[in-house]
């Protein structure tokens, strides 16, 4: 009977742990391909169950200048568990151009996969065709 009791409270306490490190992240990118002036939307979220402090390590963005960074955190209640998101967001600009890397971003036990960006120069962007200018007609229930 002691050994029953033992056993349950072990896989409960187990449990416990796994729930404890309940921790989803998630990091994307707007773009894997873009020029060298344009703008690279980055997101990271992270998701988790259990109260308690979690830090976003973040890799050096060295081959970016970090235009912005917003920062929102979220709690939801469902059916008597409580959901945390903390959600971070840069608005980078490459420096450079050729194949960058974005680093592993940290987040208590999870770690996420490097991002890989090409970046074209400048030069190589399609010029936007001029259009003619349009002129609007006595149709267009315009009245002078």
């Amino acid at each position: 009977m002691h050994m029953r009791i033992i056993l349950f409270a072990f896989v409960f306490l187990l449990g416990g742990v796994y729930e404890s490190r309940n921790i989803k992240l998630e990091v994307k990118v707007n773009k894997e391909e873009v020029f060298q002036d344009e703008i690279l939307k980055l997101e990271v979220s992270i998701n988790f169950t259990k109260r308690g402090e979690i830090r976003l390590k973040v890799p050096e963005l060295e081959d970016f200048e970090i235009l912005a960074k917003y920062e929102s955190r979220t709690l939801e209640k469902k059916a008597g568990k409580t959901y945390f998101q903390f959600k971070t967001t840069f608005f980078l600009l490459p420096k450079k151009t050729g194949k960058l890397v974005i680093g592993s971003f940290r987040a208590g036990s999870c770690k996420s996969l490097p991002i890989k960006i090409k970046v074209k120069p400048k030069e190589e962007k399609p010029k936007e065709e001029k259009s003619a200018p349009v002129i609007p007609s006595a149709g267009d229930g315009i009245s002078v």
